[in-house]
């Protein structure tokens, strides 16, 4: 799992309106990285969902990549989890939305993988087991 990141919030997240009391957590998060009056930066976390991609916050999920994004963005990384920076915004306090720090491009994906920049420290994850099958002793992979 690489954390895959890229200069703004060009992704826009689908269906945040659904999880405005996460978002609003995330929002009022004393760790977030505040970037201005109206808005904060958090690490989320990418988990493809059969044909859906999540975006995680470490309060829950704050919403998901749209369709056509989702199937662009599964071509690219596949279905292995990443971490990302997330901008949550509001104007009112009451009403949130959400941009990722991420593009969807051929170019951009294979760039960003291949520097397999380490994760972000809130979504530290179990290690999992070093178990290898006949094939992979075999061949050494």
């Amino acid at each position: 799992m690489a954390h895959i990141a890229n200069r703004g919030y060009p992704q826009e997240v689908f269906g945040e309106s659904y999880y405005t009391r996460t978002l609003k957590r995330c929002y009022n998060d004393p760790t977030a990285e505040r970037i201005d009056a109206r808005s904060v930066a958090v690490p989320v976390l990418l988990k493809c969902k059969g044909d859906k991609v999540q975006v995680v916050s470490t309060y829950g999920q704050i919403g998901e990549l749209p369709n056509e994004d989702a199937q662009y963005y599964r071509e690219l990384y596949g279905s292995a989890e990443h971490t990302t920076m997330c901008r949550v915004y509001t104007r009112s306090g009451e009403i949130f939305g959400a941009y990722l720090s991420l593009t969807i491009t051929e170019h951009t994906a294979n760039k960003l993988l291949a520097k397999n920049l380490p994760n972000h420290e809130a979504f530290a994850q179990k290690p999992k087991s070093e178990k290898k099958g006949f094939f992979a002793r075999l061949f050494g992979v």
